[in-house]
């Protein structure tokens, strides 16, 4: 019970409308009759006839007061009113004055297994006290605030958990988990040497010495001017965001520089100050940054944030740098001044100093250079910060001279190469080995956004071809963005030769993302041996090993993990034990690292300092590795660093913010790293404590943990692991080990928790519990009308005499009946009998206006065309056509004509009878020739609420008997579309939830290096199914379409276009390369083009048909008084014609594969699509034909609206089909439904529905409940 109040200024009234509680007064003729003697039966048929009313069932009660008061269990088909109901009654009983009614909603109404209402199951439904109702409102209306209010009573729906994938798919795990066979396990680290052999090689390795050139210099000051002078010709490409670019050669590069080290100067800066970069642009980045170098300045460089809120982590870290550096100027340009201006007034900043480049580009230039030292600090980089105190890596000028130095000398760069960059300068590897390192050498260097190539990473091949870039370098989640390209590659052709090395650093490389990256391009001139390894950090000044052999040294094509070189001149490195003594190669263990490119140590942190490096001086990195031969491989990380597309986060970073929620206990929160297998990049996987354990508050608490990682730190968390306190390891000293957990995660043990908290988030690990199937059900007739109506009845006249039997029947009441029989052509045999031609509309409206020219007024029509014996399988594809000419086609010419001629003016009842239409059971023989006509049936009411349609299913038999069971049903009122006589029961259909949890899983039909024909094979979701096959089973597959495909050798000009036809080719390209596909344009009503296919195929792949997946369609919206016979054939024949010819390739298969693709308009009917709805009709029903006449392994999925897909995005209805309980399926879930039906063997199911919808639970409900 809810309240809803309205404030406002009006006097308060009273509701003009009669309450429930109100008896009504008599008028004159009305008849006052005491409570008691209320006829039940006949109150409850004048509810059936409100609109709003679906079935109902009137009871006598006793309240507690012991009165007695009238209860009315209704079915709605509307909104619940009861005050619209009770002013209702009046009208439809005009000769009674009633008592108040107590107005009950329900979904269904409870059956007994005879099919009578389950009188005991009535009774215990609570009821609604609409006296309490009323004193509620009065006593809300009372208060002097409030101006009006109404109590409403709303359904009280149950909450519907979704289900998990595990339950449903065989292969699905929580976590995939890494291979217990992997043979480099970093999880066991000696700590002594004794049972070493003594003759093992040990894990400590040396770079060659560093050649020095005579004129080296010893301060990046002055490589730039020794570039100058030896490579004036040279310089900077920057590539702007439109494409264009702009050149600077190095003699500008320094004119610039000495012009902004004037304005930096006459700010007052001296050397060694420090001045935090803000740049957007390269092209104000780099000049900027020498104009710090030449006169010592220190630049700090800081990401640009995406937006400068305060509660962003790029801002949070630009802040606490900046008061950490105690407030030091801000140097960026006129695009970002404004919002730093901005943000330092929302943080109330003193002193927060900016200054634009623009403005020091127009001074003077300043030649004196500052002689900087080699122990002079060059750059000062905060790789964390965005909470608590940040940690700024100190880099001498001779650190990076070193470094530089040793890069160029191992990797043979010299100034006739062409380095490319694409990420932002703040990162290390950008800034030193992509622009300085090309300084120091006097190469060409060009700089591009990076925003270009995440929006097209085939961006990286154009400008390695225009430019002749010979060093390029891109980390493993940008080689896989390149692989998502891949049927592009294929159609055009990139001059790749000048390359000479394709670097993969700056986070995990997986050996099958770059191997794919390699195949991919090695048609445009790339191999295996220019594809590159290095490892670095900034602590190093970017890369110090170098593997130029890395995909070729791999011991198999699923090892974990790829070398990453051996050390740079200059350069040591070593592997240790717990107690820092060196372990034998081959051996995981702790990397420690020595060289002049190392970093001095941390800006203002001693206590780091120490903790970091040895007493001897070597530098812990934090990583976990091995040597073989002196060269690394980096096995994991011993250090709390997560590493997601290229970009570093701090497992404390992220831990302090996950405990800024409410309800998260402080110091029992992880973040850890997981990289799970053919992933390109980490997952971030957090666990955490929270007393709460109720799902309400802990979905809370999950939420917000979630909104906050995502709006601080940029990232959103994999998995969310709520633990208890004793589950998080700790050591002594109480630090987190979080590489215990993570393993622990890796190894299963929280996939309980990791699957609750998916259901509780109904994340993407989830489905809706959204699948239903048709269930018979036995329901007596309540037969409300006490005699047939009155008014002309139109007898379609079957073959077998039924509707010669009830025309004398409906005679014996006095009421008139025309018979209608088929024949060729119109004709009127007699004044109570016609002939017409079922194929012909023309006859339908002669035969009404000739009906209307005697002044009968027909309101009721018995349909019998389809009421035959069964005759079996249809031989061809002309009896199945013909077949409609009775069926679907006849009864739209006859609505159509309805409407043309009758109108909406008088309401009229249109009854199929049919047999051999409706499978209630596996048993029933099913004409499936006939099923169309129901998906008419359940159109044709919404589009024409005056013409109340239904469809009977007799078996044919003996005449009296058929005809007491129509006679039967033209007396009752309750809306019941479907009803089915089995034995001399009458059936009705309901839908019932299948529960997947419980059945029992069972291998999916499909057989490794099977042969599958799929229709409509290039729409979207049949490149996800193929997809599928080709990867899971190695299928071989024949996909059939209507639209053909140009010329391979076209195929180029089509590829960059965003069209039907564009997308096609890319999807085939695409299949082309995961297996053995062949796709054919093929009408699939046409038996002798699909076998010529098949053959075709088959003889190629020596292998039969072993299956068909049937996804062809065709939509179009019409109603159906401006649907045509033609336009009604056009979405029969795929689904109609198509799946019969389909049928005919394996029908004598009994173990092959038959999968239909239907839709939820056969069961609702579909508005404005009536022709689709008769189109799936056919398909559910044959399906059902196929498995248990036929012993096809058939299946069929009724799907409600797939998002985003093939003709469903011009479908108009979508809002309104999700208000009446029909789910939106995104792509995966409906693939992951598809694939889970599949699994558990389930012949017919419906996919898509909301059982919590009001309008649904009519059909849905599984047990009783008031609302």
């Amino acid at each position: 019970m809810s309240v809803s109040q309205t404030n406002s200024s009006s006097s308060k009234e009273a509701p003009a409308s009669t309450s429930v509680n109100e008896s009504q007064q008599p008028g004159a003729g009305q008849t006052i009759k005491a409570i008691e003697n209320i006829d039940e039966q006949l109150l409850a048929a004048a509810l059936l006839t409100h609109p709003s009313v679906d079935d109902c069932a009137v009871r006598l009660k006793e309240t507690q007061a012991s009165e007695q008061e009238l209860v009315a269990y209704v079915v709605l088909a509307g909104q619940f009113s009861p005050e619209r109901l009770q002013s209702y009654l009046p009208s439809a009983l005009p000769q009674v004055v009633l008592p108040k009614v107590n107005f009950v909603p329900v979904s269904q109404l409870p059956l007994t297994t005879e099919g009578q209402i389950d009188e005991q199951a009535l009774a215990r439904l609570p009821l609604i006290d609409s006296d309490l109702v009323k004193r509620w409102e009065e006593q809300i209306h009372s208060l002097p605030e409030i101006e009006q209010a109404a109590v409403v009573v709303q359904e009280l729906t149950d909450n519907i958990p979704p289900l998990h994938l595990s339950d449903l798919l065989p292969n699905w795990k929580t976590t995939s988990r890494i291979s217990p066979q992997t043979k480099v396990t970093p999880q066991v680290l000696p700590t002594d040497l004794e049972a070493q052999s003594e003759s093992q090689s040990f894990s400590i390795s040396e770079g060659e010495l560093l050649k020095k050139e005579a004129d080296a210099p010893k301060n990046l000051s002055q490589a730039l001017r020794r570039t100058v002078q030896r490579s004036p010709d040279k310089g900077i490409t920057y590539i702007q965001k439109d494409g264009s670019n702009t050149v600077q050669l190095y003699p500008a590069l320094l004119e610039q520089a000495e012009r902004i080290l004037t304005g930096l100067r006459a700010l007052g800066l001296k050397p060694q100050d420090k001045v935090i970069f803000q740049f957007d642009s390269n092209q104000d980045y780099i000049p900027a940054f020498w104009g710090c170098i030449l006169g010592g300045l220190v630049p700090v460089p800081v990401a640009t944030a995406p937006v400068y809120e305060p509660s962003n982590s790029v801002v949070k870290k630009l802040h606490n740098t900046w008061q950490t550096l105690e407030q030091p100027i801000v140097f960026t340009n006129n695009s970002l001044a404004p919002k730093l201006r901005a943000l330092s007034g929302q943080l109330n900043l003193e002193n927060f100093q900016i200054e634009t480049v623009e403005e020091l580009r127009s001074c003077d230039r300043d030649q004196n250079w500052y002689d900087s030292q080699p122990d002079d600090l060059a750059v000062l980089l905060f790789t964390s910060g965005s909470t608590g105190v940040p940690k700024g890596v100190m880099l001498t000028n001779g650190n990076i001279i070193s470094n530089v130095a040793a890069s160029a000398q191992i990797n043979g760069f010299s100034r006739d190469d062409t380095s490319l960059n694409w990420l932002h300068l703040d990162h290390v590897g950008s800034l030193v080995r992509c622009s300085i390192r090309d300084i120091y050498v006097g190469s060409q260097q060009i700089h591009a956004p990076s925003s270009l190539v995440l929006e097209n990473p085939l961006k990286l091949l154009d400008w390695i071809e225009q430019y002749r870039v010979t060093f390029a370098w891109a980390p493993n989640f940008a080689l896989g963005l390149i692989n998502d390209r891949a049927e592009i590659i294929q159609q055009q052709h990139w001059d790749l030769s000048s390359l000479r090395s394709m670097l993969s650093v700056a986070e995990a490389i997986v050996p099958k993302t770059a191997k794919r990256f390699t195949q991919l391009l090695a048609p445009h001139g790339f191999s295996a041996e220019l594809m590159h390894s290095a490892w670095g950090m900034s602590e190093t000044c970017a890369a110090v090993t170098f593997s130029h052999r890395y995909l070729l040294a791999l011991p198999s094509d699923d090892y974990p993990y790829v070398e990453v070189g051996g050390p740079t001149p200059g350069f040591q490195m070593r592997i240790v034990d717990n107690k820092d003594q060196v372990i034998p190669e081959d051996t995981v263990g702790r990397l420690q690292i020595k060289g002049p490119m190392i970093t001095v140590g941390y800006y203002q942190n001693s206590q780091l300092n120490q903790d970091t490096f040895t007493e001897d001086g070597w530098f812990k990195t934090g990583d976990l590795g091995l040597l073989h031969q002196g060269r690394l491989t980096i096995t994991g990380r011993e250090k709390d660093l997560i590493i997601i597309n290229g970009l570093n986060h701090y497992s404390y970073e992220i831990e302090a913010v996950v405990e800024e929620v409410e309800g998260v206990e402080v110091s029992y929160t992880a973040a850890c790293a997981l990289r799970q297998p053919g992933s390109d990049t980490d997952q971030l996987l957090i666990f955490f404590h929270t007393p709460f354990s109720e799902d309400d508050r802990l979905v809370e608490v999950l939420k917000e943990i979630r909104s906050n990682i995502v709006r601080e730190v940029g990232i959103s968390p994999t998995y969310l692991i709520p633990v208890e306190k004793e589950t998080i390891p700790k050591t002594s000293i109480g630090k987190i080990q979080r590489l215990q957990l993570r393993k622990q995660f890796e190894a299963g043990e929280f996939d309980a928790t990791a699957k609750h908290v998916d259901i509780l988030l109904g994340n993407d690990n989830t489905l809706p519990d959204w699948f239903y199937r048709k269930n018979w059900r036995h329901k007596e007739a309540l037969s409300l009308e006490s005699q047939p109506r009155t008014g002309l009845s139109l007898v379609f006249l079957d073959s077998l005499g039924l509707g010669e039997f009830l025309c004398a029947e409906l005679g014996k009441y006095n009421q008139p009946c025309v018979g209608v029989e088929i024949g060729s052509n119109f004709a009127k045999l007699a004044d109570n009998r016609y002939r017409i031609n079922p194929n012909h509309p023309d006859d339908y409206q002669q035969l009404l206006l000739s009906v209307a020219e005697e002044n009968l007024f027909i309101t009721q029509i018995l349909h019998l065309w389809n009421y035959q014996e069964y005759a079996g399988e249809i031989s061809s594809l002309e009896a199945l056509e013909e077949a409609q000419e009775k069926g679907v086609y006849g009864l739209l010419f006859l609505v159509q004509a309805l409407a043309q001629i009758q109108n909406s003016e008088t309401p009229v009842r249109l009854q199929i009878i049919a047999s051999h239409s409706q499978p209630t059971s596996s048993e029933d023989e099913i004409a499936y020739e006939r099923t169309p006509i129901l998906g008419l049936v359940k159109t044709i009411p919404q589009e024409m609420p005056w013409l109340d349609c239904r469809h009977l299913d007799l078996s044919t038999g003996k005449l009296s008997v058929n005809a007491a069971q129509v006679l039967r049903e033209i007396q009752v009122i309750p809306r019941e579309q479907e009803v089915a006589y089995r034995n001399g029961q009458r059936l009705v259909p309901r839908l019932e939830k299948v529960n997947l949890r419980q059945k029992q899983k069972r291998e999916m039909p499909f057989k490794h290096g099977g042969m599958y024909l799929l229709s409509g094979g290039l729409g979207e979701i049949g490149v996800e199914i193929a997809k599928y096959l080709l990867q899971h089973y190695g299928a071989r597959l024949l996909l059939v379409g209507r639209t053909p495909l140009p010329p391979r050798e076209t195929w180029e000009t089509y590829i960059n276009q965003e069209n039907g036809l564009s997308r096609r080719i890319k999807a085939y390209l695409e299949l082309e390369q995961l297996g053995e596909v062949i796709y054919e344009v093929v009408d699939i009503c046409n038996l002798v083009q699909l076998k010529q296919a098949v053959e075709h195929s088959s003889n190629r792949w020596q292998s039969q048909l072993d299956g068909i997946i049937h996804l062809a369609r065709v939509t179009q919206e019409h109603l159906l008084i401006e649907e045509t016979r033609e336009s009604l054939a056009a979405m029969l024949s795929p689904k109609v014609s198509g799946a019969w010819a389909l049928h005919q390739l394996i029908k004598n298969q009994p173990n092959a594969v038959f999968v239909n693709f239907s839709s939820v308009s056969s069961v609702f009917g579909t508005y404005r699509m009536g022709g689709y709805a008769a189109a799936n009709r056919f398909l559910d029903c044959f399906s059902h034909y196929q498995r248990y006449k036929k012993s096809l392994q058939s299946y069929c999925f009724a799907w409600s609206i797939w998002e985003e897909v093939g003709a469903d995005r011009s479908y108009q209805m979508r809002d309104l089909s999700q208000a009446r309980g029909y789910y939106t399926i995104p792509s995966r879930q409906g693939l992951s439904s598809f694939f889970g039906g599949l699994n558990h063997d389930h012949g017919y199911m419906i996919v898509g529905l909301d059982g919590s919808n009001l309008y649904m639970r009519r059909y849905t409900s599984s047990r009783m409940r008031a609302s």
